[in-house]
């Protein structure tokens, strides 16, 4: 084996393994995130709560809070929302740029068509992953609120009420 090729493999499996923690947290009513197999995840009383793509158990980490809860909510519906928008942007996007370069429109000069939907789809992508960027805060909101009412001293079975 070239001696290059093993220095890289060897760099490679060090980048790999430093993504990885054993870090658990102490069993507390807070909600702490802890990263496992490169997803977040977070961690109350000693259970688990998957984040994932779209929020996942967000909502069941946060309850009973019903601030944390809206915010958790709108995380997910965001999410999702953005997600969905830019996927479905990806079609007109495709349509416009293909109809472009093949000239399937060269009886209209303007080429309005395919410029109307490669721009729409554009501004629609755009959109879409502003939407997902847009959300992130309601998770950290989500927890810091669900953080800040146990500390507060409200017992972890109380809805909040303000």
């Amino acid at each position: 084996m070239p001696r290059k090729f093993v220095i890289s493999l060897t760099l490679l499996m060090f980048a790999l393994g430093s993504c990885m923690t054993t870090y658990e947290p102490r069993p507390s009513p807070r909600l702490v995130t802890i990263m496992e197999a490169g997803n977040p995840l977070l961690v109350k009383n000693g259970r688990r709560y998957p984040i994932g793509l779209f929020g996942g158990d967000l909502e069941d980490a946060v309850a009973p809070n019903a601030a944390a809860m809206e915010h958790a909510q709108a995380f997910r519906n965001q999410t999702l929302g953005g997600f969905l928008l830019s996927m479905v942007a990806i079609v007109p996007m495709t349509a416009g740029l293909v109809m472009t370069m093949n000239g399937t429109d060269q009886r209209n000069a303007s080429q309005a068509l395919p410029n109307t939907l490669l721009i729409g789809g554009v501004v629609a992508y755009a959109v879409g992953l502003g939407m997902v960027l847009g959300a992130q805060p309601h998770m950290h909101d989500a927890i810091n609120v669900y953080n800040d009412w146990i500390d507060a001293g409200m017992p972890a079975d109380a809805t909040l009420t303000e």
